[in-house]
């Protein structure tokens, strides 16, 4: 589910958009795919284990790739990016975020 987020945030965030159109895709891009794109993929998904059901609160990691054909493009790109996603709350195409945290 944090895929729809993901895609959601980035999607509506216009300086990403400015750069990249459309082409934010999960897991891999398409052979054919123009420059510059994102390819974001889920790395694990870590559940809250409680005794009486279902897990309230899932920590996600996602990793984010940034391709371009110049490397000035990509860092401006991964600024925008990690602008768009680092420390956002909320609800995204129907996923409820609690916090998102830049890692590295």
């Amino acid at each position: 589910m944090i895929g729809k987020a993901i895609y959601g945030k980035l999607s509506a965030t216009t300086a990403v958009t400015a750069i990249t159109s459309t082409r934010i895709y999960p897991d891999m891009a398409t052979q054919d795919a123009t420059y510059p794109f994102i390819v974001y993929s889920v790395a694990d998904t870590a559940p809250t284990d409680i005794k009486d059901g279902a897990s309230p609160l899932d920590i996600v990691s996602v990793g984010l790739m940034i391709y371009a054909d110049s490397y000035a493009v990509a860092i401006d790109l991964a600024e925008k990016v990690r602008a768009a996603l680092d420390r956002m709350s909320g609800t995204y195409d129907g996923v409820n975020v609690q916090s998102c945290k830049f890692n590295g």
